[in-house]
């Protein structure tokens, strides 16, 4: 989701890759007759690129006529596009739902929704589990204790957009057993909006309507016994630091909350106090590091947090587009920060090299290779040793489009015109395979392969 507020800027945060090392062929013998026709060079050899086929497919009428997929949640961010096509990885299990009450195009309803709450075997497809469920629908993007935490009921727009349907049930907490399917236990939650699992906790949250003034949002830790039991703290916002962002969005991980949306905050998970105590105007994090802010109160700048809540740097101009990027989540790996064409060494904010934005700009970084443009508009990508600035390859533009994370030894693009997802090795630039895509498919990575879901069907792929 993309907004015009002036605050607003973008963060992405992209996964790792490795080198792939090609082997070449040895030339003739001393001595030997060098016809080409029966000899090689010793010129190395390009493996065909690869043709991938799904692994398996599924079609939304096959769960119900006429039905298409909706990712379980009330907004469906994407690294490409706002669809709210897709599904959910939770352990070995997708899970999705399909609806025959909206228009396939618009994904709108003017009724109270009625939905088919689905699971799927993440090897093959085969259709687990099913669970007719009547009203709105989010679900979390992990489980507790065996069980998918769900919000269900309430309305599923946002208080005060004047956009609600028909009245509905009032919103209640279900926890659907990953096993069958079956509700274990239900708990009112009238208010709650998003639900976010980690480390055996469950937070709810939900934000005070648009066209109330002195807003707050509001967010509640508990168990699965009692899931606002913990704690339950009101966090004021700020209406100078509001993007214009309609909705939010709520993560927890590493010891954090992360509240995204018009403005967005993080806090403590263990007693929900802020950190930064400030409203801010995104926050990206980085697995297992820490997380950059955009702020807002304290200035138009950027600023480093370690997973503690410590700042590690803060600049006070961040540029064009402020991105960070780790390189597989692990705790030794090199994290680093872009800053338009200038790259810092994330944990301890150190300039690493920078070029002439007037002519240069990181795209991201895969591994330890920065994706950068230079020259003019459409000129060549350019492969960078993340650590030096350094070029190692060249591709010409259109080769391959947005960098969407990695899978293996390659980094995953997507790219329109054609519409494709591809690999690309990261030591050459090399495309290594491919598999064409519908141009409205939302795309998403899953722990080993590719997710590719329309409104009719959803595809896995798997790169060996």
């Amino acid at each position: 989701m993309s907004s015009d507020g002036a605050g607003t800027r973008a963060l992405t945060v992209l996964a790792l890759a490795g080198m792939l090392v090609f082997a070449s062929c040895a030339g003739p013998e001393d001595g030997q007759p060098t016809d080409q026709a029966d000899h090689p060079t010793d010129a190395t050899v390009e493996a065909p690129e690869r043709l991938l086929e799904s692994e398996w497919t599924v079609d939304a009428s096959s769960i119900a006529e006429g039905g298409v997929f909706v990712r379980p949640a009330r907004l469906g961010p994407s690294p490409v596009s706002d669809a709210p096509t897709g599904a959910h990885e939770v352990g070995d299990v997708l899970v999705t739902t399909v609806r025959s009450d909206v228009n396939s195009s618009e994904y709108t309803s003017a009724q109270v929704p009625e939905q088919v709450l689905v699971a799927l075997d993440r090897a093959d497809g085969e259709v687990l589990w099913t669970q007719q469920v009547t009203g709105a629908l989010t679900c979390a993007e992990d489980e507790i204790e065996g069980l998918l935490p769900c919000l269900v009921g309430g309305d599923p727009h946002e208080p005060g957009t004047e956009t609600s349907p028909a009245p509905s049930e009032p919103a209640e907490l279900r926890f659907y057993r990953l096993s069958d399917g079956e509700v274990a236990s239900s708990f009112p939650a009238e208010d709650a909006r998003e639900v976010a699992v980690s480390d055996g906790s469950v937070f709810l949250a939900w934000q005070d309507p648009y066209d109330q003034p002195e807003r707050a949002a509001t967010i509640t830790r508990g168990s699965v016994d009692d899931p606002e039991g913990d704690w339950r703290r009101e966090y004021p916002l700020n209406p100078d630091c509001d993007t214009g962002v309609q909705g939010f969005w709520l993560e927890a991980a590493d010891g954090a909350v992360f509240f995204r949306g018009e403005q967005a905050f993080v806090v403590n998970a263990d007693d929900g106090t802020r950190t930064p105590d400030e409203s801010l105007y995104s926050v990206a994090r980085v697995p297992d590091h820490g997380y950059i802010v955009d702020l807002c109160e304290s200035g138009n700048g950027a600023a480093i947090f370690t997973i503690e809540g410590e700042v590690v740097a803060r600049y006070d101009d961040p540029g064009n587009v402020v991105s960070v990027v780790s390189r597989s989540g692990s705790t030794d790996a090199p994290v680093y920060l872009v800053n338009g064409a200038a790259l810092h060494d994330f944990e301890t904010g150190e300039l690493l090299w920078d070029r002439d934005p007037r002519y240069f700009w990181v795209l991201g970084i895969v591994g330890d290779v920065a994706l950068a443009s230079g020259s003019a508009p459409g000129g060549p990508t350019l492969g960078l040793d993340a650590r030096t600035g350094e070029q190692l390859w060249s591709s010409p533009f259109g080769e391959f489009g947005w960098v969407l994370g990695a899978v293996g030894d390659d980094m995953v693009t997507r790219g329109h015109n054609p519409s494709e997802v591809a690999g690309v090795a990261l030591g050459t630039g090399e495309r290594m395979w491919s598999f064409e895509v519908p141009d409205v498919a939302r795309v998403d990575m899953v722990d080993d392969g590719i997710v590719v879901s329309t409104a009719t069907q959803l595809d896995v792929y798997t790169v060996n």
